[in-house]
């Protein structure tokens, strides 16, 4: 059945999260705080490693990778912005 996951972000250069494969990142947010990703996912499928990466502003981008969207923490003081890295997910999909 198709649902939408929210997953919280830790605050670190990359993180593997468990997901459905196919799973469809949607946004990211600030809830309470905290860093979190909103999926849309397919519960019935069976879960695969998937890597996110988060950049601070002015930090190197290293990779080719696919934006997933920006937040913000601390009042806006500091900024990240958070990707997917593209070669892993076309492997998945191959």
């Amino acid at each position: 059945m198709k649902r939408i996951y929210k997953y919280e972000l830790e605050i670190t250069d990359s993180q593997v999260i468990e997901m459905p494969i196919r799973a469809d990142i949607l946004s990211v947010q600030v809830q309470y705080g905290s860093p979190c990703i909103w999926v849309l996912v397919d519960d019935d499928l069976v879960k695969e490693p998937r890597t996110i990466l988060t950049f601070g502003t002015w930090n190197a981008v290293l990779g080719v990778n696919k934006f997933i969207g920006t937040y913000q923490v601390e009042s806006g003081q500091l900024v990240f912005h958070v990707f997917e890295p593209i070669n892993e997910k076309e492997e998945v999909d191959k």
